[in-house]
């Protein structure tokens, strides 16, 4: 029985175990595939080809219980010290994309490979002191933690290519097939995006009350 991909980019089970690989042939049979391109999960590698040029501000914590709000009338100002420790769970990137094309992948879904940087990774941020604060009348605050995130892309570079000239099979039973792929680092496909941390600080918020 001949194994073939899947239309949704993915090897099913029961093809992925149907794969051949030797180091000494330094190759891999892919039965019944006959895509010039395969993506690796884990060896093809993430390309960062472009940024934007503005950053925005990510809240990953509002201290709404720490606010502090000052009347509007009947007094100069208000003053309040106020002390604060919170440790706040974080991704170093947030809304990331993966998109192949029309490659197919084995091994799963592609992520980040080759990249500098906490991609896929979680973090800490934690804020610690006690503080005196000045509020003006009709004003109102409350702390905050912000990562402060930058928008960037890229493409997918490397996949195991084709070879023409080379047949494999992985049974007996099966005849040979011009299946037998080796891998190639240099061709891009696809496209990936996110948005990762540029830097993190602590502030006030500050609203009409």
């Amino acid at each position: 029985m001949k194994r073939f991909f899947v239309k949704s980019v993915l090897l099913t089970a029961s093809a992925m175990a149907a794969l051949l690989s030797t180091s000494a042939l330094a190759g891999v049979c892919y039965p019944g595939n006959t895509q010039t391109l395969v993506a690796v999960k884990g060896k093809t590698n993430t390309v960062s080809t472009q940024r934007a040029g503005n950053t925005w501000e990510d809240w990953i914590w509002r201290g709404y219980d720490k606010e502090v709000r000052c009347p509007r009338w009947g007094t100069i100002s208000c003053s309040q010290t106020v002390s604060v420790a919170k440790t706040t769970g974080y991704k170093w990137d947030v809304g990331a994309t993966f998109n192949p094309g029309s490659i197919p992948v084995v091994g799963g879904a592609l992520g980040f490979v080759g990249l500098t940087g906490g991609y896929g990774r979680y973090y800490e941020h934690t804020t610690r002191y006690d503080r005196q604060i000045v509020v003006q009348p009709g004003w109102g605050m409350y702390p905050i933690q912000v990562v402060v995130r930058r928008w960037v892309g890229g493409v997918f570079q490397g996949a195991d290519r084709r070879d023409p000239n080379r047949s494999c099979s992985v049974h007996i039973a099966q005849p040979s097939g011009r299946w037998w792929y080796n891998w190639d680092g240099g061709p891009r496909f696809g496209n990936w995006s996110t948005n990762r941390e540029e830097r993190r600080f602590d502030s006030w918020h500050t609203f009409r009350v």
